[in-house]
């Protein structure tokens, strides 16, 4: 019996008439395991993102970790059947499909990636050079792929985050020469480090605020390096929330933006924390500030930033903290 229920072709109509409502009743009613099954979010033309087990999304990823299971939907080239006009230069390369992977499972989603066989059945030679490939990585790095969710935070710029009970996976898309330095991290007297690949632990160590490891004399791997680490405690600062004095603003008059900003560690975290904030109306950027705050927080307190703003035209905008946390509202 099948485990999940992947609808496609809805747009044209909504749910209603498609039925699905009845569809996913009978299948969750018929299964074995209602609780191991799944069903998309394509019920109708109305349901896309808004109601499912999981959200799809074709050929576009998260810019940050979702709330909400999602999975991205793409071929290997640029159409989901064989296309006798694409060539291998318009396929992924086995390292842009291992990034592409990692960056997905880091924000909370699924990679389906299609290949489209032949009018004869067979794979182009290419599409299955690539997939073999990627394979070879996940003998090697699959543990950290397999069985995970993100982190507090997805990391930034070539690094990615997952996590697995107490062992956190950082993964880095560069090879770091001599040391890899984190910043997100604090260690405890029973942290261990080890590089996927490479049977023997390696050596590290605290100072301050940043968590360094001293690299192998000799490169392991290939396209993503992934090095697992147990036994540490967070060293982030997280915004989990923001909220606004008043739904509906007056133009031209100061109102305030609540940041809620959260420790997440059992310890004392002592850092700078850079917020971005956004102002969007119909999706333009119309306002846009950097503010740098020192912050104090110990084990698992919160506090409130307040940041003043003045909108002075009417309309329906968008304020959003870090490429994140969003929250709309109206100015009159």
């Amino acid at each position: 019996k099948p485990d999940i229920l992947w609808l496609d072709g809805e747009w044209d109509y909504p749910s209603d008439f498609w039925k699905t409502k009845e569809l996913v009743a009978w299948f969750y009613n018929n299964a074995e395991s209602p609780n191991e099954i799944c069903v998309n979010d394509r019920l109708g033309k109305e349901t896309r993102k808004k109601y499912g087990d999981f959200f799809t999304f074709e050929y576009e990823t998260m810019d940050e970790i979702a709330d909400f299971k999602w999975e991205l939907c793409r071929g290997i080239g640029y159409s989901f059947g064989y296309n006798r006009a694409e060539g291998p230069e318009d396929y992924l390369t086995a390292e842009e499909i291992v990034k592409l992977l990692v960056d997905v499972v880091s924000k909370n989603g699924n990679l389906l990636l299609n290949v489209g066989p032949k009018a004869d059945g067979s794979l182009p030679e290419t599409q299955v050079e690539r997939l073999l490939e990627v394979g070879e990585w996940l003998k090697i790095n699959g543990e950290a792929i397999y069985g995970s969710h993100p982190w507090l935070i997805v990391g930034e710029d070539d690094i990615r985050l997952l996590q697995k009970d107490n062992t956190i996976y950082v993964i880095t898309f560069k090879w770091p020469e001599k040391e890899l330095v984190l910043d997100i991290l604090r260690a405890s007297n029973k942290t261990k480090v080890r590089l996927l690949g490479l049977n023997e632990d390696l050596k590290w160590t605290q100072d301050g605020n940043n968590f360094i490891i001293f690299m192998p004399k000799q490169k392991i791997g290939k396209y993503a390096y992934i090095f697992e680490i147990e036994n540490t405690y967070p060293n982030v600062l997280v915004v989990n929330d923001i909220f606004l004095n008043n739904d509906v603003i007056k133009a031209g008059e100061p109102f305030t933006l609540f940041v809620s900003i959260a420790n997440p560690s059992p310890l004392e975290i002592r850092k700078n924390l850079t917020l971005e904030l956004e102002i969007k109306w119909r999706g333009l950027v119309v306002k846009k500030m950097e503010e740098n705050i020192k912050i104090i927080l110990p084990a698992g307190g919160k506090l409130v930033h307040k940041v003043d703003l003045v909108i002075d035209e009417p309309g329906t905008y968008e304020v959003v903290i870090n490429s994140k946390f969003s929250r709309e509202f109206k100015v009159t």
